[in-house]
């Protein structure tokens, strides 16, 4: 019975996905459309000098803008970085699709059954390029949860993943 239960949600949530990803494809096309509409009408136009776009307040689109890069300080206060070290682990989590990797890091902090956690749910979670995760929470407050109660989430997450703790050095001349 829970299988069908369990079965069930898995539909409701590939069905929901669907829907979003047939909205997402249409708001593109709409963005691609629009897009093309407003590149005929600058072709009849003049390009713009780099002096007129500055004037506007804007930067040319080949600059390099470093400030688009920076992650807000908001955002790293309610990171919690995840260190997984087994290439089983890291291939499985790959193949995951964002939704239901999210489900997964939900569910595993869910599983804990510890009263401090049980109820925090992910923002958002993506794997880096390194294999290893990043979750980001609601508020501070879950962030500091999750990291203190680390030993009863994170291998529910995979073989191999640990919480990692920031570590700052510090640099003193003159010593």
């Amino acid at each position: 019975m829970e299988e069908v239960q369990r079965s069930s949600e898995i539909m409701t949530d590939a069905k929901a996905a669907a829907k979003e990803a047939t909205e997402i494809g249409k708001a593109t096309m709409k963005m691609i459309r629009d897009m093309k509409l407003v590149n005929q009408q600058n072709q009849a136009n003049a390009m713009p000098t780099y002096a007129n776009v500055l004037a506007r307040g804007g930067l040319a689109a080949s600059m390099h803008n470093p400030q688009n890069q920076k992650v807000s300080p908001v955002q790293t206060l309610r990171e919690i970085i995840i260190n997984i070290r087994d290439p089983v682990t890291i291939a499985n989590i790959r193949m995951m699709s964002p939704r239901s990797f999210k489900s997964h890091v939900d569910l595993a902090i869910e599983q804990s059954s510890n009263e401090h956690i049980e109820n925090i749910k992910v923002v958002s979670s993506n794997q880096l390029r390194s294999g290893d995760l990043s979750i980001k929470t609601a508020t501070t407050a879950d962030m500091v949860a999750l990291r203190q109660f680390a030993e009863d989430w994170e291998q529910r997450i995979g073989n191999g993943a640990t919480v990692r703790i920031p570590t700052y050095g510090v640099l003193v001349h003159g010593v």
